[in-house]
């Protein structure tokens, strides 16, 4: 998926990702950034920017998670542990929730693998 968003973002970084079916109609939107970008109970990233919302050959960008897990280890105080392959983004389903809810409201252990998709606590 992310050698696919580099032809719509050159400007992509490994600490991102794109979600978002090439024909359209599921996307985050203004107002939405900072939110999360999950699959299941699995938070894979953080909203980051697009071009419009929903449109045909333009996914969503998102910052991920994976990529601050020690940030976020620190300032939560959580155990965290992270499997860092992304073969299951490409059917993402996404909600705007507060970022850290799923983490804090399940426990202070918090584990995912992003090749299965899996969350565990």
């Amino acid at each position: 998926m992310i050698v696919e968003c580099k032809k719509y973002f050159r400007s992509l970084t490994s600490n991102m990702f794109c979600a978002g079916p090439p024909e359209g109609g599921k996307d985050s939107c203004q107002g939405d950034s900072g939110g999360p970008a999950v699959k299941g109970n699995v938070q894979l990233g953080v909203v980051s920017f697009g071009v419009g919302c929903a449109r045909k050959n333009n996914p969503g960008i998102y910052a991920k998670v994976s990529a601050a897990a020690k940030w976020i280890k620190s300032t939560a105080g959580l155990q965290i542990r992270i499997s860092q392959n992304l073969t299951c983004v490409s059917n993402i389903a996404m909600y705007v929730l507060p970022i850290f809810l799923l983490l804090l409201l399940n426990a202070r252990t918090f584990e995912y693998s992003l090749s299965q998709c899996t969350y565990h606590t």
